[in-house]
């Protein structure tokens, strides 16, 4: 009978061209822009661009779709965005992708009631960017039987923590700034969930 393997012992690092050139040409300073037009609806998809100088030239930036696992690659190297902007938005879509799980487990209703608790909990209602978008929401109480409730939450909170470290720790920003910037992320994250741009514009509320 055959034998399958020899398998390897030990998981690689998640690969990505724009890594292995990372990792080849060691630039002096990295930084990316991440741009996310609007569409009809939403958005259309997202782009990566990496600024970057060699020998003191700045290069022309390259263009990447955009990857969720790429962007926690970049984030553990410790390469910024260029903007506070860009960084917003790009931490909108870390947020999209780490909760996805979260809102998988308890379902659409039950997340969204507990994501804006958790929200008005951790005090994002004093950024007027977050405090504008919630006053558009609108959901249900959670029901706090049972532990779903705590569970739920201490997720959520989990991942936003995770965020700000991220942005502390890994990007080295000052920890107001940071709040700033996850506030700002926050409100992106927000305003299309609940597509409350759209739906003012288009005269839906």
């Amino acid at each position: 009978m055959p034998k399958l393997g020899p398998f390897p012992t030990t998981a690689r690092d998640y690969e990505h061209p724009l890594l292995r050139f990372l990792d080849r040409t060691q630039p002096e300073r990295a930084e990316i822009e991440v741009v996310r037009p609007k569409d009809v609806l939403g958005f259309k998809s997202a782009r990566l661009y990496l600024h970057f100088a060699k020998n003191g030239v700045a290069q022309a930036p390259a263009e990447y779709l955009w990857d969720d696992e790429l962007n926690l690659a970049l984030i553990n190297r410790g390469i910024k965005s260029a903007s506070p902007e860009s960084e917003e938005i790009r931490f909108g879509l870390y947020l999209r992708y780490k909760l996805k799980r979260t809102e998988s487990r308890y379902g659409d209703g039950f997340f969204n009631s507990v994501l804006i608790l958790v929200i008005r909990e951790l005090k994002f209602e004093l950024f007027p960017e977050v405090e504008k978008i919630l006053g558009q929401i609108h959901t249900n109480k959670p029901d706090p039987g049972g532990s779903s409730l705590d569970d739920c939450r201490n997720a959520i909170s989990t991942i936003l923590g995770k965020a700000v470290e991220e942005l502390t720790k890994r990007l080295q920003y000052p920890e107001a700034q940071a709040d700033e910037i996850l506030a700002g992320a926050v409100a992106k994250y927000l305003d299309e969930r609940f597509t409350v741009s759209d739906r003012i514009r288009l005269g839906w509320t």
